[in-house]
């Protein structure tokens, strides 16, 4: 008899005035705050409940909706979760070493219009969130229970375990589905991504800072940057007592996959990576290089149109910061880069792009990579390189041009190595063959 008895102070608790309130923080669990307006002087009301559980709501289930009783003790009309049923992966999938991006697969069922359905991998928690992809499915037939597949393409992983959540929502309603899988990495060094504090918060098309820690042997890291729509950037940085650290990372506009690749000598590659959206908007020429000798200082020219190699008026690099067609400069002068040029507007014509090795350091010379970026998109899909360089044998690397129309751009591969003394002075509209 005693669930009667409870049921029935449970009922009568209901129906009657409850305790004082002039907030809901003062009412309790399952009550809510109903203010007297006809009051003249303080403000307050009473604690009161429409009902205890779902039954006591008028109205009746449909296909779409559910009477629901809230932790307030306020009817509701709520959306009917969608029932969720995930195909691929299997729970404990295992993948194989060097797997970068999965299929998960599955179905709904539900008598909503449309379906959303959101798919986000959770690796370990030093590499923090990946992002998360979003699909809508559509009811053919809106208001009667259909069971509806969907795909979800290209999802980003990393190595090691992780979780795969899949949800399905319905104006609120959702149902999860949380299944873990591995990525297949044997004796896989460990590599920490570090999201203390703001350095992975982005100024403009940058990343402050890019930093964390990587187990084992490693004497340098690979950190790869690549954009929704597939291009990448990629560079070397050192590591040193376990850490690594790069500074002013480019970003792309929108969507980013910061990654951080690593392995002892004759092991397999770990990987860890971050999602970070870029705001910014991305607008005229970026380009930048990167290099593997640790001491080598390099610079990267951008010669105007007309213009010559080392005029100041005429190109934009570390040593020339102020031509007449304006440009930034983030110059790298201690090994790895990435070294960065921006020209928000560049005027039409043809551009030319020159590497020249300042000083090998402790390095025997350095192999370079240059990627140029015209309104946020890569010129040449890939690196353009690499080329070895050194300041021992008195030689600028000529890239190539860029040709800016009204219509678009288009890149000319060079890969030259002329004399840097003396100067070069032909304009890059001269370019091939480079004459003085």
């Amino acid at each position: 008899m005693r669930p009667v008895v409870i049921l029935a102070i449970a009922s009568l608790a209901a129906s009657c005035s409850g305790p004082p309130c002039r907030s809901q923080s003062e009412c309790p669990f399952g009550t809510h705050c109903v203010l007297d307006v006809n009051r003249s002087t303080s403000i307050g009301g009473t604690c009161v409940s429409e009902c205890i559980e779902h039954g006591d709501c008028p109205g009746s289930e449909t296909n779409v909706s559910i009477p629901t009783c809230d932790n307030t003790g306020r009817c509701r009309l709520t959306a009917r979760p969608p029932t969720l049923r995930v195909l691929t992966p299997d729970v404990d999938a295992v993948y194989e070493e060097g797997t970068r991006t999965i299929v998960v697969s599955g179905e709904v069922e539900s008598a909503a219009p449309f379906v959303g359905i959101t798919v986000q991998v959770n690796p370990s928690v030093s590499c923090g969130q990946s992002r998360v992809l979003n699909v809508t499915v559509e009811n053919p037939n809106p208001g009667s229970f259909a069971v509806v597949p969907f795909i979800v393409d290209g999802v980003p992983v990393d190595t090691g375990p992780s979780e795969v959540v899949v949800s399905a929502s319905v104006l609120g309603a959702t149902q999860n589905k949380r299944i873990p899988i591995e990525i297949e990495c044997v004796d896989c060094v460990r590599i920490d991504i570090d999201r203390t504090g703001t350095n992975l918060q982005p100024r403009d098309l940058e990343l402050p800072l890019l930093r964390g820690s990587i187990s084992g042997d490693v004497r340098a890291a690979v950190w790869r940057v690549r954009a929704a729509n597939g291009d990448v950037l990629d560079g070397v940085m050192p590591v040193a007592n376990g850490g690594y650290a790069v500074s002013r990372l480019p970003l792309f506009a929108g969507t980013n996959r910061i990654e951080v690749s690593a392995s002892e000598p004759g092991g397999q590659e770990a990987r860890c990576s971050v999602a970070v959206e870029a705001t910014a908007n991305d607008r005229g020429l970026r380009a930048f290089i990167s290099w593997d000798g640790p001491t080598s200082d390099l610079d990267l020219h951008v010669i105007g149109p007309g213009g010559s190699f080392g005029d100041g008026a005429t190109s934009l690099s570390a040593r020339g910061r102020y031509p007449t067609f304006g440009g930034t400069v983030f110059d790298d002068a201690e090994g790895f880069g990435p070294e960065v040029l921006r020209i928000m507007d560049p005027p039409l014509g043809i551009y030319g792009f020159i590497v020249e090795p300042v000083t090998n350091g402790m390095d025997p010379g350095a192999s370079v990579f240059l990627r140029v970026l015209f309104d946020g998109r890569l010129v040449q899909r890939g690196p353009i390189g690499p080329a070895h360089v050194s300041a021992d044998l008195g030689q600028l690397w000529v890239a190539g041009r860029l040709i800016v129309e009204e219509d678009g751009v288009t890149w000319d591969g060079h890969d030259q190595f002329v004399p840097a003394a003396p100067l070069p002075d032909a304009p890059p509209e001269q370019w091939p063959p480079y004459q003085r």
